[in-house]
């Protein structure tokens, strides 16, 4: 049986997983554009779940893996942010 904070970690890694999924289903059904803010925060988001998850799971190259993808939409937003503030981005 799991301990709570197994379960816990658990729950949390499950939540990362299906907004990532969610997010590139989003976009493969063109119901998102892929240079969205909308997508690029559900990637960032995803990916910071997913890093405390893997960080507790001491699961470190997929943690690593992770903070690219972080990085990548951080990237992006911060690239997009004059069309967000015009509210073009989304």
């Amino acid at each position: 049986m799991l301990s709570r904070k197994d379960r816990q970690a658990e729950i949390l890694g499950w939540i990362g997983g299906i907004l990532c999924l969610t997010a590139y289903l989003m976009v493969s059904f063109k119901i998102l554009d892929g240079a969205s803010a909308c997508y690029q925060v559900m990637n960032l988001t995803s990916s910071i779940i997913l890093i405390i998850y893997l960080w507790i799971r001491r699961a470190y190259s997929s943690m690593a893996l992770n903070f690219a993808w972080a990085t990548i939409a951080i990237i992006a937003l911060i690239k997009g942010l004059p069309l967000i503030l015009k509210g073009a981005f989304f």
